[in-house]
């Protein structure tokens, strides 16, 4: 149900049992006024540092209300975790050339915790010799993405080739 002023109340139907005996009851609550509809009343947008009217304040292609009732992502900042990748991407999925399309976690800068970056990984390292510069790409939900016994990590360090995975 909306009021004139696009307020929301919500009803919420619980029961409780005692023995043989269940209550139930009914809860109407007043929803907060929200003005860009994205499940994030206009308080609660200046509290965490959004716009009313702009249902997506950072631009990371997550509504504020999800940002903050779903991913615990940061409503004004489009990189919550500052690995490279937009928050948006990180949930939906990035693709990822020769490797597919990974999803990481937008609260951890490291999801597979092999000392690189998401960033750095699904958007590529260039890694620059006196003959050629290539561009390498890991996969940031494996530590070792080429399976040959050495992390990503100790290949970019050491200058091996992750073989399967560069482009020139």
């Amino acid at each position: 149900n909306v009021t004139a002023n696009n307020s929301v109340i919500l009803g919420i139907i619980s029961d409780r049992s005692y023995g043989n005996i269940t209550y139930y009851s009914l809860t109407l609550i007043l929803g907060l006024r929200d003005t860009d509809r994205d499940y994030l009343g206009d308080c609660e947008e200046a509290y965490y540092g959004g716009l009313p009217l702009d249902n997506d304040t950072d631009e990371d292609l997550i509504m504020d209300g999800s940002e903050v009732y779903v991913y615990r992502t940061e409503v004004n900042n489009n990189d919550t975790d500052l690995d490279l990748i937009i928050d948006g991407e990180e949930v939906r999925g990035i693709s990822i050339p020769k490797i597919g399309i990974r999803q990481t976690d937008p609260l951890n800068n490291d999801t597979d915790g092999d000392g690189i970056k998401d960033g750095f990984e699904a958007k590529g390292y260039k890694i620059t010799t006196p003959f050629l510069t290539r561009t390498f790409y890991s996969d940031p939900l494996q530590e070792d993405s080429d399976n040959d016994g050495l992390t990503d990590i100790e290949e970019m360090v050491l200058g091996y080739e992750i073989s399967v995975y560069y482009s020139n």
